[in-house]
């Protein structure tokens, strides 16, 4: 399993990108995904998506869910949680091909344990917060930024004041949603006035994604874009960008290999 986190500085554009990836890749290569959602139930990962609400009440009015991140972490308390039974517990979005663990209704539990087990089903786990965290060796961070001056230089900041032996920061991509291209701020620009050394890539605003995210239509919106003629609807430059960094993700191999920094990208 790779583990591809995506984080922000707090105002969410990751998250809707997180998923429009996982649908993305979904729908366009073989293997098993999984959206892992450890916010609010109907937030986070889950913003964009309608998913069916499920739960009973116990005897003191407690709701409780049959599907979602509370049941996994309730059987794996009680040692019954495996490979064999996780996915009964998750929503199926594309069938045998995506699939999405509801996140909290009450509090908020550290998920650690829960991603064991996924690598034993999923090829890819998908998870959002609203800040970089620490990752194993094999799996990757992808950053969602826009063109903001003073959100690059914080992020640039603090890369270069990170231990420079950290093995993470081989595997960390930036995003740049809402991407303008008549800005100066380019991604060729950009990587010149900071020196990066990570992929950049760019993510161009599209109304109609905007639109799907805010009904939470998000995967019919991804199904009739990626549906037949095929090269027509997925020609546009957002989708090109979901295209570069759907193929940044899969070259992150399980023995490690680092991510070209310059491979496909936007100029």
């Amino acid at each position: 399993m790779s583990r591809v986190h995506f984080w922000d500085y707090g105002d969410g554009g990751a998250a809707d990108i997180a998923a429009a990836i996982a649908v993305y890749h979904s729908l366009r290569r073989p293997g098993r995904v999984l959206l892992l959602n450890e916010h609010k139930a109907g937030g986070g990962l889950e913003s964009g998506l309608r998913l069916h609400a499920d739960g009973l009440q116990d005897s003191s009015g407690f709701q409780v869910r049959e599907h979602g991140i509370e049941s996994l972490l309730r059987l794996q308390a009680n040692q019954r949680l495996s490979a064999g039974n996780f996915r009964d517990y998750t929503y199926s979005l594309i069938a045998e091909k995506l699939d999405i663990v509801s996140g909290f209704i009450h509090g908020k539990i550290p998920a650690i344990g829960l991603y064991r087990l996924a690598e034993q089903i999923y090829g890819l786990t998908i998870t959002y917060s609203s800040e970089a965290q620490s990752l194993p060796h094999s799996e990757i961070r992808v950053a969602v930024l826009t063109q903001n001056r003073m959100l690059l230089e914080k992020f640039f900041e603090e890369k270069d004041g990170a231990d420079p032996s950290d093995i993470r920061l081989s595997y960390e991509v930036l995003v740049l949603r809402d991407f303008d291209r008549s800005s100066r701020w380019s991604v060729n620009n950009i990587r010149r006035r900071y020196k990066a050394r990570v992929p950049i890539i760019a993510l161009d605003y599209c109304t109609a994604f905007r639109d799907a995210v805010n009904h939470r239509d998000l995967l019919r919106f991804m199904y009739y874009h990626t549906s037949e003629p095929l090269g027509k609807r997925t020609s546009g430059p957002f989708f090109s960008g979901l295209e570069r960094l759907t193929e940044q993700i899969m070259q992150q191999t399980p023995t490690g290999r680092t991510l070209s920094a310059v491979g496909g990208e936007e100029r």
